[in-house]
């Protein structure tokens, strides 16, 4: 039996009862047979990773109720021929993974190849490590953060984020093939974990984190055992999504790169100027910005992670850069040790207006907004004619419901002054592509002395949900990092 279901440009493609995946305008689309009553909260949507590039599952749609449902994929895969596997639980939770072999059945449960989860199916190897396997001869005592209620509003608190202590098998005949046991070193701290942690979804859209399961983010580990030939004991590895704890097993997919440690760049750099941060900073700048020498740059959050690399990268444009910040220790380090012209403490000259006048006298030509809301507005009443604003982050509105954020009432400066203001995020394809060239430059850069970082070093995994709250606030000096163990 064959059925009919049609793309979004509105041609027709034919679907066939068995799953079946092809390609199409550059992406990748999955049909599920005779699929009954699955909508977005039985699949939710979750961060996917095929042959090393990070992927996410973009919305899933019903096609003739209890029939189809596609899932369409923001980007192409890899390769055309890499298909999709997709199977069902004995309750009945589906579950989506990079194929290698059919599932194997143990006690009712599907030993995942990709770690994709269905809401509702049973725990992953990297979410816990709690269920213990007979055949493990050996376990690592491990402490892991969990999410326990959502927070929809404010900063997280140990009502939402608890710390559990887990036993993780790490023997190589305890681990699936193709699996890796990491010993988990640094930990990245980043605003938009903030996003993943509502229970909602908007603005970012960010794929939330399951409640009663491991928290993940970017990191750096060691190697403890391997059942992927690709990687040995001992080699230092990063990945995008590992968990918040101090050892785990995830499937190697998961891992992106090795890191072959040495004096000139250090591991917290990979995880700041070679990492998110300094990414969306290159982006934001070399990509979307564009600024000419001599133009005139705003930035937010100056001397948070994205803020003190994308200063530094105008200046190297030949661009004058002024930042504002939240405290006077902080307008001191924007401009001693990254170079910016000016920068004010916004939380002293809280008139935005007339502290952009004053630092702006000849106007706005481009703008990274790290900030949002009244910040924003303020801008776009000092933009010049043809600026850009690059919207990298709005972290004052993180913690706010949609209906209670900061409304932005003068976007007819937009047109009238012809601005182009676009948003990114640095995980879309084309952003994706572009990193082999941001990694060549900013690692000439940091080797040349061009670019230079600021750190602050929590210690211990005990610390994440203080190091996440001071992301909201104006304590921190540079980029948040965990040291979970020393190197």
């Amino acid at each position: 039996m064959e059925s009919r279901a049609r793309e979004g440009d509105g041609r027709e493609r034919q679907l066939s009862d068995s799953a079946l995946f092809w390609r199409s305008d550059g992406r990748k689309v999955l049909a599920l047979e005779s699929v009954e009553n699955l909508d977005r909260r039985h699949l939710i949507q979750r961060p996917v990773l095929l042959k090393h590039q990070l992927r996410e599952l973009s919305q899933v749609r019903r096609i003739n109720r209890g029939s189809y449902v596609l899932l369409h994929f923001i980007t192409p895969l890899a390769s055309s021929s890499t298909p999709i596997h997709v199977t069902r639980s004995h309750s009945r939770s589906w579950s989506v993974g990079s194929w290698r072999r059919p599932p194997s059945y143990a006690r009712g449960h599907i030993k995942y190849q990709q770690g994709v989860r269905a809401r509702g199916s049973r725990k992953l190897h990297m979410s816990s490590g709690s269920e213990e396997r007979s055949t493990a001869k050996m376990t690592m005592e491990s402490k892991e953060w969990h999410i326990s209620a959502y927070a929809p509003e404010g900063i997280p608190t140990s009502d939402h984020l608890q710390l559990r202590a887990a036993k993780i098998p790490v023997a190589a005949g305890s681990i699936p093939d193709r699996h890796v046991a990491v010993e988990m070193l640094f930990v990245s701290v980043d605003p938009f974990l903030r996003s993943r942690m509502t229970g909602r979804e908007d603005g970012l859209y960010s794929p939330q984190f399951d409640l009663n399961q491991v928290v993940t983010a970017f990191g750096i580990g060691r190697v403890v055992e391997s059942t992927d030939d690709k990687y040995a004991k001992g080699e230092i590895v990063i990945g995008p999504f590992l968990p918040v704890a101090e050892y785990c097993v995830v499937p190697s997919d998961f891992i992106i790169r090795k890191i072959e440690p040495n004096g000139d760049v250090e591991l917290p750099d990979y995880l700041s100027c070679l990492g998110v941060p300094g990414f969306a900073a290159w982006l934001g700048i070399e990509v979307l910005g564009e600024p000419k020498a001599g133009s005139n740059v705003f930035i937010s959050a100056a001397a948070g992670g994205v803020g003190m690399y994308a200063g530094q990268l105008a200046k190297l444009r030949g661009c004058r850069v002024v930042g504002s910040t939240g405290s006077d220790e902080k307008v001191t380090l924007v401009k001693e040790e990254f170079g910016y012209d000016e920068a004010f403490n916004y939380k002293k000259e809280t008139d935005l207006d007339a502290a952009l006048s004053k630092y702006f006298p000849d106007g706005i030509d481009m703008y990274l907004d790290n900030v949002g809301g009244k910040m924003l507005e303020a801008v776009l009443n000092h933009v010049n004619q043809g600026a850009r604003i690059s919207l990298c982050g709005m972290i004052s509105e993180y913690n706010k419901v949609w209906t209670e954020r900061e409304g932005v009432r003068n976007l007819l400066n937009m047109v009238g002054k012809e601005v182009r203001m676009e948003g990114f995020m640095v995980g879309s394809p084309s952003h994706l592509a572009r990193f082999g060239d941001f990694a060549q430059q900013m690692e000439g850069h940091m080797r040349q002395g061009k670019i230079r970082s600021k750190h602050r070093i929590y210690h211990g995994v005990e610390s994440f949900l203080e190091s996440l709250q001071s992301v909201f606030s104006s304590s921190n000096l540079g980029k948040v990092i965990i040291q979970v163990k020393p190197q």
